[in-house]
């Protein structure tokens, strides 16, 4: 096979490389004659560098691109997709902007996907990370403290009116 032709072969010796049309295959796969279990070592795909948060604008939109990542996947292991558990976004990720720009204009023109896109949500969290001295009163408006002993920590009651909050 050429950039500008295509002539149809029976046979390709050890070494040539073949174009195949119509074999339910993905990148990486090895063909080999029948009864022979040989593997070619898998090719390294490196981490995508950039992500892109997609989702459909209608129902029919949202079916036509659940084909598209299928396949764009399929056919390209630089190209990733995945739903985010905590956000509930479609992300998709690649090798960089115009990777990706190239695969929402091909769902756009080759499967009438209608896109929103934007960036990733992310979702923040904080730990503690060190503990800390300090001391503090806590002053009840109530006659009497209920069951201060019973707060979880490293608190020890010190009187009615005040707890010690040292960690130690």
């Amino acid at each position: 096979m050429h950039a500008n032709n295509m002539e149809d072969i029976d046979y390709a010796p050890c070494g040539d490389i073949v174009a195949l049309f119509g074999v339910d295959c993905a990148s990486g796969d090895t063909f080999t004659q029948s009864g022979l279990n040989y593997s070619m070592t898998s090719m390294f795909v490196p981490e995508p560098v950039i992500s892109l948060a997609i989702s459909p604008k209608d129902k029919k939109s949202s079916e036509a691109m659940s084909k598209a990542l299928n396949r764009f996947s399929k056919e390209d292991p630089t190209f990733r997709t995945y739903v985010d558990a905590e956000s509930k976004q479609t992300i998709v990720r690649g090798m960089g902007e115009l990777h990706l720009d190239i695969y929402i204009e091909r769902m756009k023109r080759e499967y009438n996907v209608e896109l929103d896109v934007g960036m990733p949500q992310v979702a923040y969290r904080e730990a503690i990370t060190q503990s800390v001295k300090f001391d503090y009163t806590i002053k009840s408006r109530a006659a009497a403290p209920a069951n201060m002993d019973a707060w979880p920590g490293p608190w020890s009651r010190v009187s009615t009116k005040t707890m010690n909050l040292s960690t130690a």
